[in-house]
């Protein structure tokens, strides 16, 4: 950490000076207006460009056999538009790989090809965009999958299994728009503002999230021992998933509204629920030990998501 020194005018003002490597790569010159932001914890924010004016962010990607990976990164890094230049002609089979990763990524889309070139654009406006309701929609999709997971196996309905399992990928691209929206509000003030969230709570709310994904991830290993297995459960498995829905939603109420008290009290549900899902598998047979294994780990998560709640 760099320091400075404080000084006073004969006003009675302080003055600090700014690092002039910062000056000129923000592009400000003497009468340049400057925001200060001061979001908790005594610490000052100097923002370069109060306005909100600036130029959208890009990257020059090279084609590797990485370039889904390196497209994901740079989208949840907030680059809003990224070129993807190949040494020659791109392949059909390449841009159909790019195309697949660009439609796991809320927002992103081709907008110009030429014959060695990519070019994609995020599209939608993150910013106007709370935190909270992505996560409250993650939530709602999540819920869905958990209960038709349960009601699939339940009753043998492949195709709703399979509905359950095209859902992952709505549920999938909120997690990365997330990610992203929370990486934007950490390193702008502005950006947190408008998202509703403090810098400080976006480590919270990222483990959370991932939290619902693996939500998601878990109602598919479900569904996969349905279509790949013929796994069935016990129909007693239809109540204990509508009380687990009930404590998922409390859940994520008591973490977008911070109410520790609620979170405690859905934290206290877990040995009930640890008991039920244990007593289920005592009496079934070897597969359906494995699925109610699949739903243990999954009450484990919406348990951690109340976990993160803390006081005050």
């Amino acid at each position: 950490m760099e320091t400075r020194y404080l000084q006073r005018t004969s006003g009675g003002s302080y003055l600090v000076s700014l690092p002039k490597e910062w000056v000129l790569k923000n592009g400000l010159e003497k009468g340049s207006t400057v925001g200060i932001v001061s979001p908790d914890m005594g610490i000052l924010i100097v923002d370069p460009n109060p306005l909100g004016t600036r130029e959208p962010r890009s990257i020059e990607l090279e084609l590797t056999q990485d370039v889904g990976r390196a497209l994901m990164a740079s989208y949840l890094s907030g680059y809003e538009r990224i070129m993807i230049r190949g040494k020659k002609v791109i392949t059909s089979s390449q841009k159909d790989k790019i195309k697949s990763s660009a439609s796991r990524l809320a927002g992103l889309e081709i907008i110009n090809e030429t014959s060695d070139t990519v070019l994609l654009a995020n599209l939608s406006v993150p910013v106007d965009l709370s935190a909270g309701d992505v996560m409250r929609r993650m939530h709602q999709i999540g819920d869905s999958m958990l209960l038709d997971a349960v009601e699939s196996l339940v009753g043998g309905n492949e195709g709703l299994a399979r509905n359950v399992i095209e859902r992952d990928d709505a549920l999938d691209r909120l997690y990365f728009l997330l990610i992203r929206l929370l990486k934007m509000a950490v390193g702008d003030q502005r950006s947190a503002d408008k998202m509703g969230v403090l810098p400080t709570q976006c480590l919270d709310l990222r483990f959370a999230a991932s939290m619902m994904e693996k939500i998601g991830d878990k109602s598919v290993e479900m569904c996969s021992l349905l279509l790949d297995r013929g796994v069935r459960i016990p129909r007693e498995t239809s109540s204990l998933s509508l009380e687990l829905s009930k404590i998922y939603g409390e859940a994520t109420r008591a973490l977008l509204e911070g109410d520790f008290g609620l979170s405690g009290k859905v934290i206290r549900n877990r040995s009930d629920i640890t008991a039920a899902i244990s007593s289920l598998a005592a009496e079934s047979r070897s597969p359906s030990e494995d699925a109610l294994g699949i739903l243990d780990e999954l009450a484990d998560h919406i348990f951690d998501i109340a976990d993160v709640v803390t006081e005050g």
